[in-house]
């Protein structure tokens, strides 16, 4: 089994676990309910801010030196964290919420940053790769390498939207339900189709009905 670290300022009620390798650690500093932990490789890390929830979800991990950083006065449900290679990041800002989802980084030294106080609705879908490969025939190499998916400050994504390698969404923007969004998109804008393109610019959002 190898040796692993919690560090525990909260509770944890733990469903199933397999963990092999050695220095895993946990900082558990909120709710850890229900999460189960598939954790395969050396000195990997897993950060739950103070007064954040984490719940019904799964932490899958294989390789090495990996970091799951869940900030603070965070809400998480029912969501898949999932990171395969070395060097890799997944880290959520302060007072974000998440419905659900699946949450993957694939490659070595590949990230997924979410900044502060977004908004994840339900089966949200956020990818730094492929997973597979594809090759260009006459040359002989590989065409389709990870990218880093960048999310800023007070981001509005909805249901069933899915947010692929190399995105970079600007502040206070909003992904529309069902969108498929890839590239960089300035600030301030609504996004939504298949693929994903700025249909209104010029504005912000909040969560209260006002």
């Amino acid at each position: 089994m190898g040796k692993f670290i919690f560090l525990l300022k909260n509770f944890i009620v733990d469903n199933f676990s397999i963990i092999r390798g050695n220095n895993n650690k946990f900082i558990i500093n909120g709710i850890f309910y229900k999460v189960k932990k598939d954790i395969r490789g050396n000195d990997n890390e897993v950060k739950l801010g103070k007064n954040s929830t984490l719940k019904n979800s799964k932490i899958f991990i294989r390789g090495n030196n990996n970091q799951i950083i869940i900030e603070s006065n965070v809400s998480i449900n029912n969501i898949d964290l999932w990171i395969e290679d070395n060097n890799n990041r997944i880290y959520i800002g302060d007072y974000t919420t998440i419905e659900s989802g699946h949450f993957a980084v694939t490659e070595n030294n590949k990230s997924i940053k979410i900044g502060q106080n977004c908004m994840f609705s339900t089966n949200v879908t956020i990818r730094t790769g492929d997973s597979h490969s594809i090759i260009d025939l006459e040359s002989g190499t590989r065409i389709n390498d990870a990218k880093d998916v960048i999310i800023g400050d007070s981001v509005w994504v909805g249901a069933n939207a899915v947010l692929l390698k190399g995105v970079n969404i600007g502040n206070n923007s909003i992904v529309g339900t069902g969108s498929v969004v890839s590239g960089s998109f300035i600030p301030n804008v609504v996004l939504a189709g298949l693929p994903a393109k700025i249909v209104k610019n010029n504005v912000s959002w909040k969560r209260e009905r006002i």
